[in-house]
Order: structure tokens, then sequence, then C-alpha cells
């Protein structure tokens, strides 16, 4: 039990100053979250002794833990543990998650959805059955939500959503000798940043096919298309649509603020929010009700905060006048 307590804590980086069976003392570098991963583990922990045997040819059999002939519908991290291939289960918040009628987000999600309808085609021509978009826009305006969407329908088909990562592949090969039906949504947030260092070659290498990989659609997300080059924003067969996803139309902001307003059972004047909220994200609206509704924030403040935040700042904008009882020299 000490020993298996150990080894997740060595595989999450989490230093261990004292393991009893009942008290898990972790180091003070690491986050909550991670505090809280481990401690959520120590019943998975107590759980995995040994079950059954299984056997390659039916001369060497090993000892093993319950089985599982497909991979139950959700979200995935691929780890190497000691050497060892695992899928393990990310957390899928749902909440917020809504469909825009009026919106982008809407017929990107009804375009992949007809994606999926199509493998016989694709098939029938020859052409590796895989899609690849890229989102785009100002952060807050709803890439995040469309990837929600986009998992909210794998998992209803019986697909699974994976992040992508440096396992990817020696995931996915193996995913694909077990399950080689199972639609996959693979996640790139952020990519700008994932794709930095060595890890370009191997993410193009990934988007072109050189590692055949059919029933899988890419969704990579950026808040700085200027920071990608053109052999991933200007090429199809990598991505093959680009999508600029903006701050919510009228429609969309009057959805959301009805959509909020009934969790919170008040009264809001919805038209004057819709008009206020003019070229704000969904995050922005979400922290004005938050701001306004549960912290008693003056809504008019809140809402010129909100306006400025939205705004680009630069380190050279600050002003060296001294403050909070410092004093700069230059």
């Amino acid at each position: 039990m000490q020993t298996a307590i150990k080894k997740l804590c060595f595989d999450s980086e989490i230093e261990v100053d004292e393991i009893d069976l009942g008290l898990l003392r972790v180091g003070h570098h690491c986050g909550y979250e991670k505090k809280e991963v481990i401690r959520s583990r120590i019943d998975e922990i107590e759980e995995t002794n040994s079950v059954q045997w299984s056997t390659q040819n039916g001369k060497v059999f090993f000892p093993c833990h319950k089985t599982t002939k497909k991979l139950p519908s959700d979200v995935y991290n691929i780890i190497i543990s000691n050497g060892q291939l695992a899928f393990v289960r990310d957390k899928f918040d749902t909440e917020d998650l809504i469909r825009f009628e009026d919106s982008l987000v809407n017929e990107i999600v009804k375009d992949i959805q007809n994606f999926w309808t199509k493998k016989s085609v694709f098939e029938e021509s020859s052409i590796t059955f895989k899609r690849g978009i890229l989102l785009t826009g100002p952060a807050g305006s709803g890439k995040t939500c469309t990837i929600k969407l986009l998992v909210e329908d794998i998992i209803k088909r019986g697909g699974i959503a994976i992040n992508f990562d440096d396992n990817f592949v020696v995931g996915v090969k193996t995913l694909r000798e077990i399950q080689p039906e199972t639609p996959l949504v693979v996640i790139l947030e952020d990519i700008e940043v994932i794709m930095g260092g060595l890890r370009k070659s191997y993410i193009l290498n990934v988007l072109d096919g050189i590692t055949r990989i059919e029933g899988v659609v890419y969704v990579a997300t950026t808040n700085y298309p200027e920071e990608l080059e053109g052999r991933i924003i200007n090429r199809p067969s990598r991505f093959d649509r680009r999508y600029i996803i903006n701050t919510p139309s009228e429609g969309a902001r009057y959805q959301y603020i009805e959509f909020l307003r009934k969790k919170i059972k008040k009264e809001v004047d919805v038209t004057k929010w819709v008009n206020d909220t003019k070229d704000l994200s969904v995050s922005h609206i979400k922290e004005l009700f938050v701001s306004v509704y549960l912290l008693d924030s003056d809504y008019d403040q809140t809402l010129k905060e909100l306006r400025e935040m939205s705004k680009q700042i630069s380190s050279e904008t600050f002003s060296k006048k001294g403050g909070a009882g410092f004093a700069f020299d230059d």
C-alpha cells in the first residue's frame, strides 16, 4: 500500500515527507490541486490487488487487475509510468456548457457531426478518415466551449477524447489495436505553446498522417495565430478548416444571460445587460454576473473594469511612480 502511494506521488512530481495508511502528508512545493488528486486516488490504490491472470501465449501467466474490453467513453490523458502505458481519465467540466443557436460554434459542431456520418464515403475514396480544425479568436470567446461540445458529442457516440502530449502516438497505436473503430477527438489547446521545441516535427508528422490514424478529429486552439507558421494555419490536410471565434452576438449574449439569470434566480434587466455587454466575451459576462450578484459589486464600475481588462496591456505602460510603500529609482 505504502509503496503504491509513494509511486503515485513520484509520478505526480509530489514530494512525500511521511506516508501512513491513514495519513498522507505532502511537501510544500506542490499545488493544492495535485494534493487533492493524490488524496482522491488513495481509495483506488487500496483496490489494486490482482484478481485474475493474463496470458499472451497460454504458457506464461501474469497476475493482473480487473479488465475491460473497451475504454469507457470519456476524456483521457496518456501516460507512461515505469514503462507501462496507461490511459487516465481526465475531469470533463460541463459547467456553463451551452450551445448558442446563432453562433459559429454551433456551425462547427454541426460540421463535425456531419463528418462522423461520412466514413463510408472516405473509405470508398481511399482518403484517410480524419479531420483537423483550428480555432482562433480572443481569449474567452468560446474556443474551449466548442471543444467541450465536440467532446460531449463524441462521448454520446461511444467515442473518446484524448489530450495531446508526447505519448500520443504510442498510446493511439495501442488503442487502435484494441479498439480499431472507436471515434476519437484529439485536443491541442494553445497549440502555439505545445509546438515549442522538438515537438514541432512530432506534431506535424502526426497531422500529416505519417502514422496513419483513422476515425479522428484534431481540434487545436490558439489566441495568437501570428505565432503559428503558414504550414500550420494555411495547410489543409493538417488543419482543414480555420475558424475565427469572435465575441458572442446579440442573440448569443441574450441566450447566455438568460441562462445565468435562471441559475441565480434573481431579477435581471436582460435587455440592458445584452446592450451593455456588446464586444465582451462569454468569460467577461460570467464575471460580471459573479461580481454583481454573488459579490455585491457595483454594476457600472465592474462593467468599466471588465472593458479595461479586454484591452491589450504592455509592461511599458506601467507607472514607475511609488505606490503601496514602494518607490522606484531609475
